[in-house]
């Protein structure tokens, strides 16, 4: 009786925990927990008949043919109209309930198979934890029911004790027990969140922003050195022959609502560069952010101020200093300048704390549509200097931003804002001629001022983006001597380099432009986004008369227009009148592909239909079992002929295999299209990580450098990530349609 029991228990637990994982993996239509007790009645039978004797064993196996029989005369006509999905898993649940008894038996004859059970236990639920893949609750208790039983076991077996020494028996009075605090843990209801260990990780970052406030405080400010640098934000700005990421976290910001875009967060704004490095030479305390917020959301209300929401909304955010030591402030585009809680002062459109010490503000700001389409029309219209800030625009405006007194901010002061932008950032940097002349063939036929700039982004973002892209040679001592030596010879950089193009571009066209240092991330769903020191970042700023200020990104691969989807009453109606013709054509289709394959009744076909349809369930299963043992042996030989591949091919057949899953995205190169414009457009359907292994790739083949195994691991992690990714997003199409 106690080898019975002992059996009957260990090979349940097995069954439960396997089918229970299988299930997890592979999920089963929505089958209830419940199902997971179908493995009892077969592995009953199964111990019971392995341990009868001759008469016991007919008569089981009478039993199980007419419980079968009665099963295939009940469900005589799902047997003949095909098995459903459920029907299917309760076969192969009573199937491994059969396999899991042999199983038990075999590890009572051979140890080391209960060792490797053991250990494949504690490795399987491990990796799903690594893959975050999520096991039911079922197969993880009976997981670690059998690592405990395991474990007694071994214990009983090396316990020396005299009398009753079956170690069967003595594993099983622990049943009790183990049963009670199992069934506890069973019907505990788990949290719907998982635990995040907040605790923990706002010690852990307590303590490194801590040490990193207190390696700044020895950094030299005022010095630059070029050779590596490290990413992150500095008063100063020059070039680095490569840049080092040392991911922190820098600071914590929160937003009223969930903005889910991406955000520029300027902390310095520079006007003067000399061909190796920017400074900030304007010191003007003037209210430069109130004017250019005043005339973009004049110049919107003059453009459509029944749709105003459109193109803008307001917005705000909360920021408190984590990891970074600096008296500047760090504010969104068009944010208004008063620092709510806070006081800071102005110099040269950038706000600063006088006390280094203050870790917290919240600013007001205005977020623009950039991903609309009717923001190009919008720049592309012709507010020029002409049309200034008119009583009644004005009155909209005051409405829009309720909060603030406007009575200061006047013709003349935005008069005088103009011309000091123009003097300040507006100086010809005098490239030469041979730029020019590439300039003007690349603007050929541009019909606005944004077009043109638009292009000069574009032509920049088709550059290679690298941390490495070596120092400037001696020869570069002006702007014009840099921008001929990135366009013309290196075409390479981050986005120092292309910044600082883009507003040598834009100043040589007659448009005043600034270069900008800050940070460049995407807000989280919930609010509230930890930016690390790895999102800083550099971008070019142009300022147009009537609208304000407008940020660019020729930096390649980080074009990103975020913004908010707009209703279109109109479009959305035509849509729907397409869409209910194309279903009424589908529908009449289908009825006359119905009337015309519908056979005409004879006699004696519904015999031979049965006979095949009974007849068609081996054919099926055996197809299956070809399809498992080809996948099987077609992995094996996969890995065994990557195994031989050298460093170049592997990088090379793992960037295939990346393009092949983005393939099934609808994502695919296109011809004459480069690697970066493609990385661009694919960002806007991706998220940026699923996208590293494009410029990994270009440093590897068309920088021609030695390829590392780190390489190689990195690459491998991408592609494993990409596909996890693509079958995640089955995953959810699956469960909404559901």
């Amino acid at each position: 009786m106690t080898g019975i029991l002992y059996d009957f228990i260990t090979a349940s637990i097995l069954s439960i925990a396997v089918t229970g994982s299988v299930f997890s993996i592979w999920p089963a239509g929505g089958l209830p927990d419940w199902y997971l007790l179908l493995p009892l009645p077969g592995t009953l039978l199964s111990v019971l008949f392995l341990h009868s004797n001759p008469r016991g064993k007919i008569i089981l196996s009478g039993l199980f043919f007419a419980i079968a029989a009665g099963t295939v005369l009940s469900r005589g006509e799902v047997f003949l109209n095909g098995l459903t999905r459920t029907d299917l898993s309760s076969l192969w649940i009573l199937a491994g309930s059969v396999l899991s008894v042999l199983y038990v038996r075999l590890m009572k004859r051979f140890p080391i198979l209960r060792v490797l059970t053991f250990l494949l236990f504690i490795a399987f639920p491990s990796l799903c934890l690594l893959r975050r893949q999520a096991l039911s609750k079922p197969a993880v208790l009976m997981i670690l029911l059998f690592l405990v039983l395991s474990v007694i076991e071994w214990i009983q077996g090396r316990w020396k004790k005299e009398g009753d020494t079956d170690r069967e028996k003595h594993t099983l009075l622990a049943m009790p027990f183990l049963a009670v605090l199992f069934l506890s843990l069973f019907l505990i209801q788990a949290p719907e969140k998982p635990f995040d260990w907040k605790i923990v990780r706002d010690i852990a970052r307590d303590i490194r922003s801590t040490c990193e406030r207190i390696l700044q405080m020895f950094d030299h400010e005022d010095e630059w050195i070029e050779g590596e640098g490290k990413v992150g934000f500095s008063e100063e700005s020059g070039f680095f022959s490569s840049v080092r990421s040392s991911e922190y976290e820098v600071f914590e910001v929160k937003s009223n609502t969930a903005l889910n875009s991406r955000i520029y967060m300027s902390g310095q704004t520079f006007d003067e560069f000399d061909g190796r490095r920017w400074r900030k030479r304007d010191d003007s305390e003037q209210n430069y952010r109130m004017y250019d917020v005043l005339e973009t959301v004049a110049s919107v209300i003059r453009f459509s101020d029944e749709h105003m929401s459109d193109y803008l909304r307001s917005s705000s955010l909360d920021i408190e200093y984590k990891g970074i030591r600096t008296a500047h402030v760090f504010l969104p585009g068009k944010s208004l300048p008063v620092i709510r809680n806070r006081t800071a002062a102005q110099r040269g459109g950038d706000l600063w704390f006088k006390n280094k010490r203050t870790r917290t503000y919240s600013v007001d700001f205005f977020r623009m549509n950039r991903s609309y389409q009717g923001f190009e029309e919008f720049m592309n219209s012709g507010f020029t200097d002409d049309i200034l800030l008119e009583e009644e625009t004005m009155k909209k405006v005051r409405n829009s931003i309720q909060h603030l007194d406007l009575s200061g901010y006047d013709e003349r002061g935005l008069i005088d804002y103009r011309n000091e932008i123009r003097e300040v950032y507006g100086k010809d940097p005098q490239l030469s001629q041979e730029l020019n002349a590439f300039l003007a063939e690349l603007l050929e036929g541009a019909q606005s001022d944004y077009e043109k700039l638009k292009r000069a982004e574009a032509m920049l973002g088709a550059m290679e983006y690298t941390n490495a892209p070596g120092e400037l040679p001696e020869e570069v001592t002006s702007p014009a001597a840099f921008a001929d030596y990135l366009i013309f010879q290196s075409r390479r950089g981050y986005c120092t380099h292309y910044a600082t193009a883009f507003v040598l571009i834009a100043r040589s066209l007659g448009y005043p432009a600034r270069y900008v240092q800050g940070y460049c991330f995407t807000t989280s769903e919930d609010g509230t986004t930890n930016v690390l020191s790895g999102t800083a970042h550099a971008w070019p700023e142009v300022y147009f008369p009537g609208k304000g200020w407008i940020s660019f990104e020729p930096t390649p691969g980080f074009l990103i227009l975020s913004g908010w989807k707009v209703k279109d009453p109109v479009a959305e109606q035509q849509q729907e009148e397409i869409r209910i013709a194309v279903e009424e054509e589908e529908e009449e289709e289908e009825e006359e592909e119905e009337t015309e394959a519908a056979p005409t009744p004879q006699p004696g076909v519904t015999v031979i239909e049965t006979q095949k349809k009974s007849s068609a369930f081996l054919p099926i299963l055996s197809v299956i079992a070809f399809l498992i043992v080809f996948l099987i042996a077609d992995l094996t030989l996969r890995r065994l002929r990557y195994g031989r591949k050298n460093d170049r091919e592997k990088i090379t057949y793992l960037f295939s295999r990346c393009m092949r899953i983005l393939g099934l995205f609808g994502l695919s190169l296109r011809q004459g299209e480069t690697l970066a414009k493609f990385a661009c457009r694919a960002s806007l359907k991706l998220p940026e990580e699923r996208l590293k292994f494009i410029p990994v790739y270009e440093e590897i083949i068309y920088g021609e450098r030695e390829i590392t195994p780190a390489d190689i691991e990195r690459m491998e992690h991408d592609t494993r990530e990409l596909f996890r990714f693509w079958l995640n997003t089955l995953r959810r199409k699956k469960e909404d349609d559901l």
